[in-house]
């Protein structure tokens, strides 16, 4: 359908040729498939292809010079190798080991996760033996085929006489997610043939081939014997669509010596333990420096800084991220002649991947629906709950009233409602010590009368006579929904904290199990080998924040990275300094309070010059450099709406005028470059677009392209490459370029808002104020926790009307200002809600992006302050690009005018 030009068709035989390797396989001649398609294709010999019959799909023939010949593409292809070397080139790699990982649903991977899952599950505390969990195993997903719940794993144990109905099942979710589906799926071939790694092959092959179901029918005849045609009728039947995140190498071929001599993987010692595999990889076992072992003999010389980062289970946009840290890591190092004595990686937490895109009850509409389950037996409670507003039971006091039935959790008095709030009455206590455990979660905390917090002091367990008095109490709030499985096992357990479990609890805030950031860190360990590489925990950098003060709004700047990074290496080197393997060999006999970790017992943890009150000083300064990474935007080439004719950018085909068949609209450009060219009688310089769609043609021919793509006369390229996002400073004025529209290019300015901590906290408490109401979908009335008034309101947008006064956001906002000048009464006469949003709409100006504010209540008009500027640079006094390192430590300047 289309004309390609030659160039082009070699691009896409050089892309395609690294995922197809058929093209290039050579004939007995050493002529290549490609070249063989090039040759045609420049109609170096006249040439015809067709079908030579209709019963083969891959035979053709060749018309060349009036002979015919066969051009059978079985010979040249082999298209079951290129099928699984295009989607090996998609699947990702083990992080541990480097090797290939395995479907979801093979059987070894299957078996993994349900051990994996069940390994930890516990009965009044304590493991099942190994022989228990077999048995249980074999019965609930070997034999049978049905979803595993924990429900049924109780069941399944009474009916089995392993528990009775006064024990308590621990360490398992309500549902199991892991099941033996594939082992189910081919029962019956594996009766018959016994051969369980041609079953594992037949379900890699499935991912492999996908939709194409004759190449699959192919290769299980081809490779797979023992099987009939109803066997194979069946098997491409079947459907599998995951990969998992572990290698058959990982789970099977890395060995531990045990204590009887014997050698054992990570699957020998999960089938033969109740062990889980983040045990397993602790330095107690060999594992992990094994597979680091296997994975260095493995990649060899090929393991490269590239091959590492293409290698690791992350997404491509990861990837980019990780290789601008790289970058920075190195030019920091360059300038200091050094390399860091400490790297710090910050953690943040995982996104539960079952919550997503689900609605989070509230906490007023899950005590409503528990309490209404429960009948009459609580009318009075029930009536008061139904009073409360969703507000008022964000306070954790009030929210563990209701689920503890109004009683003291340690004596089952009722509290007085009325002197709740007096903390020498009342008290929330942590079950586990808040000065071991750093749990603040509502399955940690209980409200209980003040003077039994105070006897039950740091001690765990709660005491015997508490937990024997108090059982059946805390099993009907169990029961009931109120209080959840694990803090019901925290209440009732009778034994304390191990070494290992204040261990595991301690590491939590300074250990990292996730494979993305395990990966970052295993690079940044091979390109700094004597540097050491510390976890740092978001939570911990929060925690930090709120017991200073240090306040954060991402809606102010953008320099809330950088002051993060700061405090991630602060509060990072105070837990690496204090946590050290001396004190985990010694610490049932330490002296610590984790909770309070930054305000004593801290020696050598805070340095000479660096004291909380320094960080603070520090965290005030807003001298941060700012640098964005420019980029070529690759891809889609334009709109995918076909307008009418007479409309659109870009024809639908290269011989079809707009005119008559309409054609695409908003032409995507890959960058921009600056022409000098003719218009009348002057000479002048543009910022022109490079579409992606001619990208080839401008990288080959620019003055070509400018002249039948874009029309300009006697055209000289003075500038080839200004990628989006660069920095270009014009009359003085630094901005991002991001865009065009008609003659002019868009920016964004790089002038990051600042301002002092009193203002940034109000524009906080405004964007907190303006969620609330939006989630209730009505103007909600102002409450001193919101800490907003008209009056901080009025004095705020005066303050912004200053702001743009100033020579800077006058110059890029000069129309904004007037707006806001000429309208300051119709502000004032807004609604509280209005006025919240408004100074929210005006913030946007000041933000270093393309967020354009809205003054549609203010004055009527819609989006205003975007920022533009002619694709004419003659009439300026000065434009230059700004080449900045990625640091922005180091930059170049480059005049386009001269």
């Amino acid at each position: 359908s289309y004309q390609i030009q030659k160039k082009e068709l070699l691009r896409i035989l050089e892309n395609a040729s690294e995922y197809l390797s058929f093209l290039n396989n050579v004939d007995e001649k050493g002529i290549s498939v490609k070249e063989k398609i090039v040759a045609l294709f420049e109609f170096k010999i006249p040439y015809y292809i067709g079908p030579l019959n209709t019963a083969s799909k891959y035979s053709w023939v060749v018309r060349s010079n009036e002979k015919i010949y066969p051009w059978n593409f079985h010979n040249v292809v082999d298209t079951e190798k290129s099928a699984e070397e295009f989607i090996l080139k998609l699947v990702g790699r083990c992080t541990y080991t480097g090797d290939y990982v395995i479907p979801k649903d093979s059987l070894l991977y299957s078996e993994f996760s349900v051990l994996n899952e069940i390994n930890p599950l516990k009965i009044n505390g304590q493991p099942l033996s190994v022989e228990e969990k077999k048995m249980l195993i074999q019965a609930l997903f070997v034999d049978s085929k049905k979803k595993v719940t924990k429900n049924s794993i109780a069941e399944y144990l009474l009916k089995k006489g392993l528990m009775t109905a006064d024990d308590e099942l621990s360490g398992v979710d309500d549902t199991i997610k892991s099941r033996m589906l594939s082992y189910h799926d081919f029962k019956s071939i594996l009766e018959k043939t016994h051969d369980r790694e041609m079953v594992e092959n037949i379900i890699r092959s499935i991912l492999i081939f996908g939709e194409d179901k004759k190449m699959l029918k192919q290769w299980i005849r081809k490779s797979c014997k023992g099987l009939d045609e109803n066997d194979i009728s069946y098997i491409c039947r079947l459907k599998y669509k995951d990969w998992g995140r572990f290698s058959r190498e990982f789970l099977e071929e890395l060995y531990d010596v045990d204590q009887y001599g014997e050698t054992r993987s990570i699957m020998d010692y999960l089938r033969s333990t109740t062990m889980n595999l983040m045990q397993l990889l602790t330095d107690s076992y060999p594992f992990a420096k094994c597979a680091e072992q296997r994975r260095s003999a493995l990649l060899g010389d090929k393991d490269t800084l590239a091959d590492r980062i293409d290698a690791m289970y992350v997404p491509p946009m990861v990837r980019r991220s990780i290789r601008q840290t790289l970058r920075i890591v190195d030019e920091i190092t360059d300038v200091m002649r050094a390399a860091p004595a400490k790297i710090f990686i910050e953690v943040t937490r995982d996104a539960d991947e079952s919550k997503k895109n689900t609605r989070t009850p509230s906490r007023k509409d899950r005590l409503i629906a528990l309490y209404a389950a429960c009948g009459k037996q609580n009318d009075e409670l029930f009536k008061k709950l139904s009073d409360e507003t969703e507000r008022s039971l964000r306070r954790d006091k009030l929210y563990l009233y209701y689920t503890q039935f109004g009683k003291c959790m340690y004596s089952e008095d009722v509290i007085d409602f009325s002197k709740m709030e007096d903390n020498k009455i009342y008290d929330i206590d942590h079950i586990f010590p808040r000065s071991k455990i750093k749990d603040d979660s509502l399955d940690n905390r209980v409200l209980v009368k003040s003077e039994l917090n105070r006897d039950k002091t740091d001690i765990y367990p709660i005491a015997s006579n508490i937990r024997k008095d108090r059982r059946s109490f805390w099993k009907m709030l169990k029961n009931k929904g109120l209080i959840s499985a694990k803090k019901y096992d925290r209440l009732t357990r009778g034994y304390a904290l191990t070494d290992k479990e204040l261990s595991e609890f301690v590491s939590r805030q300074i250990v990292e199990t996730n494979q993305s950031v395990k990966a970052l860190a295993t690079l940044m360990g091979k390109l700094y080998p004597n540097t050491r590489i510390v976890y740092s925990k978001a939570r911990n950098v929060s925690d930090f924040r709120r017991d200073y003060g240090l306040i954060k709004c991402r809606e102010v700047n953008d320099l809330h990275h950088a002051k993060d990074a700061y405090l991630n290496i602060v509060v990072g080197n105070v837990y690496d300094t204090r946590f050290t393997e001396r004190f985990f060999r010694n610490i049932q006999n330490e002296k610590y309070n984790i909770s309070r970790v930054f305000e004593y017992d801290t020696q050598g943890a805070w340095e000479k010059n660096i004291t909380p009150a320094v960080v603070k000083k520090q965290m005030q300064k807003n001298n941060i450099l700012m640098t964005r990474m420019p980029y070529e935007k690759k891809g889609q080439i334009s709109d995918l709406t076909i307008l009418p004719a007479k409309q659109g950018q870009l024809a639908i085909k290269e011989n079809l005028s707009r005119e008559n068949y309409g054609g695409y609209n908003n032409v995507y450009g890959a960058y921009f470059a600056v022409v000098e060219h003719q218009r009348g009688k002057k000479r002048i310089r543009t910022i022109e677009p490079v579409y992606i769609y001619k990208k080839d043609l401008f990288e080959t021919s620019p003055e070509e392209y400018c002249e039948k793509i874009l029309g300009l006369q006697k055209p000289v390229v003075v500038c080839k490459k200004i990628r989006i996002d660069s920095l270009v400073e014009i009359n003085g004025l630094r901005m991002n370029i991001t865009g065009r529209t008609g003659k002019q290019n868009i920016y964004k300015h790089t002038y990051q808002l600042k301002l002092d901590a009193q203002k940034e906290q109000y524009i906080k408490n405004l964007t907190k104020y303006t969620a609330r109401c939006a989630k209730a979908r009505e103007e909600l009335p102002v409450t001193n926790y919101d800490k907003i008034d008209r009056q901080q309101n009025e004095a705020l947008y005066d303050w912004f009307t200053e702001k743009l006064n100033t020579p800077i956001y006058n110059r890029l906002f000069n129309q904004i200002k007037q707006y806001m000048v000429d309208n300051r009464d119709t502000f004032c006469d807004m609604t509280v809600l209005a006025q919240c949003k408004l100074l929210l709409e005006i913030l946007k100006a000041f933000k270093c992006d393309r967020q354009d504010p809205n003054f549609k209540e203010l004055c009527g008009k819609g989006s205003v302050g975007k920022i533009r500027h002619t694709t004419n640079l003659s009439n300026d006094e000065s434009v230059f690009l700004i080449n900045q390192s990625v640091t922005g430590l180091f930059e170049t300047k480059t005049d386009l005018l001269h």
